[in-house]
């Protein structure tokens, strides 16, 4: 016997053609200012509208780009396509205003939230690390804007953690040079880490590989040099394992933040079983159904990153067979 099982949420159609028709119908709206455009942008900023507020300000500074609102929309943009989720979008915008209006008082704030708009998107170590170093550069400016404030204490402590974060993958890499073997890279790569991340809390990590490294080579004198200099710089650290440098940098991964599934498409396939099993009827009558494979699938789209639609379906074949008992 075939079994089909099919669930589709109505309304999906729907749904699509509401969202693409707002999102065509301020564009091709005619006699908008630049002040209807901006207070609409704000309007719906405040009622946590983030894509029909960027779409507002994009269209002024695409109609406006010499209006006195401009530079605000610009940034407005930026703003509201980060608080979106749409991080590509975002970072192309803060990059537009730092560069169209560096003078404007708002750069400190576009620096700070483009650093913390690279930082959601960095990578473990061991991975590439571009993002990170942006993130970085970011922060490094805005410092250079504004000091003494509670939010240049805050970006001062992203650059240690994030300059950790570097740290941490030169560790990995170097961890992964002595597991293949490659003495002299691993050395030349942890004597580099150490001295350019002398400050963080993975530079013990870095100097217990590097004195691996050496004693691996035969250099037991210079290996004794920096195991000596690593129990005196750090005390606590110096008997710890550089195989920390993985678990170190597993716990980085783990802390990674959720960048949620909104606008993303997903396909599951899944093998499926149905067990025999055998129903009781009355007068003692039997209904067996013998064991069988199939197999499900399910294809969805996520509208936000609590809302989504799925169409699923399972095929599975299996026999049944009636045993009737009678009784007189």
């Amino acid at each position: 016997m075939r079994r089909t099982r099919f669930f589709l949420a109505a309304g999906a159609a729907l749904i699509l053609l509401f969202s693409s028709g707002c999102s065509e119908k301020i564009s091709k709206q005619t006699g908008l200012t630049d002040a209807d455009l901006f207070a609409r942008g704000q309007k719906q900023a405040e009622r946590k509208k983030y894509s029909a507020a960027a779409e507002a300000f994009q269209v002024l500074v695409e109609r406006f780009p010499s209006s006195p609102l401009a530079p605000r929309a610009q940034y407005g943009l930026a703003v509201n396509r980060m608080a979106n989720k749409d991080d590509v979008e975002a970072e192309v915008a803060f990059d537009d205003f730092l560069r169209l209006y560096p003078a404007d008082p708002r750069v400190p704030d576009a620096l700070f939230m483009k650093g913390d708009l690279l930082s959601r998107q960095v990578l473990s170590p061991g991975r590439d690390q571009e993002k990170t170093r942006e993130a970085i550069k970011a922060y490094t400016l805005f410092l250079e804007r504004e000091q003494g404030t509670p939010r240049a204490r805050e970006a001062s402590g992203k650059i240690l953690e994030l300059r950790n974060r570097l740290a941490l993958h030169e560790a990995a890499v170097v961890q992964h040079y002595l597991t293949g073997k490659l003495y002299e890279s691993a050395e030349a790569r942890a004597r580099w880490a150490a001295a350019t991340y002398p400050d963080v809390p993975t530079s013990p990590t870095l100097l217990a590989l590097l004195a691996q490294s050496l004693e691996k080579q035969g250099k037991k004198e210079d290996a004794a040099a920096v195991r000596k200099s690593l129990a005196e710089k750090y005390p606590d650290a110096g008997e710890k394992k550089p195989a920390a440098a993985w678990s170190l940098a597993g716990a980085y991964q783990s802390r990674q933040p959720y960048r949620g599934r909104r606008g993303r498409y997903e396909f599951t396939l899944q093998p499926r079983y149905v067990a025999s099993k055998e129903i009781g009827a009355d007068g003692g009558s039997r209904l067996e159904l013998d064991p069988a494979l199939g197999f499900g699938a399910g294809f969805g789209y996520n509208f936000t990153n609590k809302f989504a639609l799925h169409l699923d379906g399972s095929w599975t074949r299996s026999d049944y067979k009636a045993k009737i008992t009678t009784t007189d």
